[in-house]
């Protein structure tokens, strides 16, 4: 189990961005940033800038990973205990259980989600124990409907979080280091490896950048999806919380041009959600959460003087990840 980072990767933070696009005379779409909290059992969503908090869905089993579908004006998490993908309408209305990841498994852990919203298709990472307390992780995949289960990798020990990129057929996990796959599962690589404890990644597929956690030497790093370019962004905070901690699920907002993670601050034992511009500046803490796990960002449609037509998505997901 990974000290404090155990406990925030549980304040998972899948992040997802979304971009929109309205039809005419329709009113710009509102940002809100989304996150699960695991420790009282919700999903909440503010401002960009942290106001304007409020619980969208009560009651849950340590909600882990989101992923948003800006089309279909939805919300997906994983309710880790129960081994079950959940979704709800962007309001937080009309829960429902999509599918379990490991259906005759109870014992199966859930750890995250993406979503193909193209391909209608959830991939999700998943932790189960075997004979002598042998940890597996799995990546699986499944409709958006539930129907389709089936496990595409099974690794020796945890997974994390996952990321999709369908225009170049690619998925991207953690397993402390930061692997690629295409989505079927089939031609695994490592990317980065070296001086790494990930703990969370997320991409901006239009730049071809992975954004990811790293516990060893508590910072924030990117590099390209090819395995080239690893730089660090962030190491401390613009604000009163003068260092990065222990740096869990993020994502990335390429529009407006900025990052969202969870952390906590030792000193004071409190978690929350912070951002920064995706070049690492402005680094700052924007909202109390007090076990988060998982952080995205997507549309609130305003009231529009026409029909509101076509929201367009930017997927990332990045959440928490968490150590059995």
């Amino acid at each position: 189990m990974h000290r404090t980072g155990e406990f925030l990767r549980r304040i998972l933070v899948g992040l997802v961005l979304v971009g929109g696009c309205l039809s005419v005379k329709a009113n710009a779409a509102t940002t809100k940033v989304y996150w699960a909290d695991w420790f009282s059992d919700t999903i909440q969503r503010a401002d960009p800038d942290g106001t304007n908090k409020e619980s969208l869905v009560t009651g849950l089993d340590d909600p882990t990973g989101l992923a948003i579908d800006d089309q279909a004006g939805k919300i997906y998490w994983a309710n880790r205990m129960t081994g079950q993908v959940q979704r709800a309408n962007l309001d937080g209305s009309d829960v429902e259980v999509v599918s379990h990841v490991s259906p005759g498994d109870s014992d199966a852990l859930v750890e995250d989600v993406a979503l193909d919203p193209a391909g209608d298709t959830l991939y999700c990472t998943y932790t189960t124990v075997g004979d002598y307390n042998n940890t597996f992780g799995r990546v699986c995949q499944m409709n958006t409907d539930g129907s389709g289960v089936e496990d595409l990798v099974t690794f020796s020990g945890n997974v994390g979080d996952i990321a999709v990129d369908p225009a170049d057929d690619k998925l991207y996990w953690d397993v402390g280091v930061i692997e690629s796959a295409d989505q079927n599962g089939g031609n695994r690589q490592e990317l980065f490896s070296s001086d790494l404890q990930c703990n969370g990644i997320t991409l901006d597929a239009a730049s071809d950048t992975l954004y990811w956690t790293n516990n060893w030497g508590t910072r924030i790093e990117a590099g390209n999806t090819d395995g080239t370019g690893r730089t660090t962004l962030v190491t401390t905070l613009d604000s009163e919380f003068d260092d990065i901690d222990a740096p869990e699920a993020l994502a990335v907002d390429p529009n407006a041009g900025k990052m969202y993670w969870t952390d906590i601050d030792v000193t004071r034992g409190d978690y929350g959600i912070y951002r920064a511009d995706t070049d690492g500046e402005n680094a700052e803490y924007i909202a109390y959460a007090y076990n988060a796990r998982g952080v995205g960002a997507g549309p609130v449609p305003e009231p529009a003087s026409l029909t509101l037509l076509a929201v367009g998505a930017i997927g990332l997901v990045g959440r928490r990840r968490r150590r059995c």
